[in-house]
């Protein structure tokens, strides 16, 4: 390939996000290697720019005159939607109108109610499967909880958010490019099917009732395509990388079980630690970046997984401290403009799953013959966890204990998982 001619010999690297963006698999002895280098450029996927640095990164993202959104959102050229997602894809100005009705949508009220959803749920899933000793936590209980907060989000039915999803999956980290147009299809006819029945509750009826000037069924569609996206993938990914983290430490998990304040601070740090989403802007304007002339057209990799384990921004960036100093000031839900509008019902639902799982099952571990899947495109995907512990029967009472067990306390293997 011929480097563009902004682009020096020295800062090309061989570099793939779908290969090296990957979370370590065993962060406790493969720590995540920072680059030392600001910014690079690699030929992969026709030409691109990284950045290293969390002060770069945020920067950039904050940079809307700059640095556009209005692109595909992979490197591979390949959306996941056939037309830009509203408003996610739409540059400030123009989408402040369709974010307004996000935030609407999102009000006090609703946010209690879709987080008393998801969190019922949690509990629900947690004490059904503690007895077992065992679970797969994607299934039994990320993606539960990624479809109650669908269906609440929606007023939709269980099975639509099981179809939605399955697209959703196909969308976001397949590469085939057949597939995932079967995909698209696949979603848009599901929400053009909740959108045609003309709701007065829940997502589609926030739109259909908008004050802002009327949407049409065009946009809608898209908005809800948005929104889809974003609620079916992220939750339940985040929630398998954090206890994927959390089986491989143990102090961690004596630390959360023993005070379930922590909750608030591990989520933060666990979010750091594992950010799922891959970022991407086009500059629209020649300008000059950490010394490199960047060309109007060329794109940009900003990963919160690279800023989130930059040495410059962090001490022992690979390590999980709860007590680190503005461990909220982290990239996982974006930053400026584009900042995620559901933050408050994340962080709820991941405290939710936190402090529910430790209070029932203290101790846990992935079992040793378990082999985890990881994928990296547009979002990081975790395909399977298992998790096995031994959990505890009280003999006065006859049943699977989750509070504090006396001298009466029986160890068990983990049954069979069915």
């Amino acid at each position: 390939m011929i480097l563009p001619s902004n682009v020096p010999p020295h800062v090309v690297r061989d570099f793939d996000y779908h290969r090296d963006l990957h979370l370590s698999p065993d962060p406790a002895r493969t720590p995540i290697q920072p680059y030392s280098d600001p910014i690079f450029w690699t030929p992969k996927s026709g030409g691109y720019w990284v950045l290293t640095r969390y002060t770069d990164i945020s920067a950039v993202l904050r940079d809307t005159e700059h640095f556009s959104n209005a692109t595909s959102p992979t490197l591979d050229g390949k959306g996941a939607w056939p037309r830009p997602l509203i408003p996610q894809e739409l540059d400030p100005p123009e989408h402040g109108k369709y974010r307004r009705v996000f935030v609407r949508h999102l009000n006090r009220r609703t946010t209690e109610r879709i987080t008393t959803a998801i969190t019922t749920r949690c509990t629900d899933r947690i004490a059904e499967f503690t007895p077992r000793g065992r679970c797969e936590l994607m299934a039994d209980l990320a993606r539960p909880m990624q479809y109650a907060l669908f269906t609440a989000l929606y007023d939709a039915s269980h099975e639509t958010a099981v179809r939605c999803a399955e697209s959703t999956t196909t969308l976001l980290h397949s590469r085939d490019t057949t597939a995932r147009a079967e995909a698209g299809r696949a979603l848009e006819e599901v929400l053009s099917e909740l959108i045609a029945a003309r709701p007065q509750h829940g997502f589609i009826g926030t739109m259909i009732n908008s004050d802002d000037e009327s949407l049409t069924d065009q946009e809608m569609l898209d908005m809800a395509a948005m929104l889809a996206l974003a609620s079916l993938d992220t939750l339940a990914n985040s929630l398998g990388f954090a206890f994927k983290f959390l089986a491989e430490h143990p102090q961690h998990q004596h630390a959360l079980a023993t005070d379930p304040e922590l909750a608030t601070a591990a989520v933060e740090e666990l979010l750091r630690l594992h950010s799922v989403a891959n970022l991407l802007r086009t500059a629209v304007a020649d300008r000059e970046l950490c010394g490199m002339t960047i060309r109007s057209g060329d794109r940009i990799l900003l990963s919160p997984t690279l800023a989130h384990h930059d040495p410059h921004a962090y001490d022992a960036p690979s390590a999980a401290h709860w007590d680190r100093p503005s461990r909220n000031q982290h990239l996982a839900f974006g930053i400026g403009a584009h900042r995620c509008v559901g933050v408050a019902l994340a962080r709820t639902a991941l405290k939710s799953a936190i402090t529910s799982f430790h209070a029932q099952i203290p101790s846990y571990r992935i079992p040793p013959e378990a082999e985890i899947k990881t994928t990296c495109g547009v979002t990081n995907e975790i395909r399977s966890l298992p998790l096995v512990w031994t959990h505890r029967l009280d003999k006065r009472s006859g049943g699977a204990g989750g509070g504090a067990v006396g001298p009466t306390e029986v160890l068990h293997e983990p049954a069979d998982h069915d």
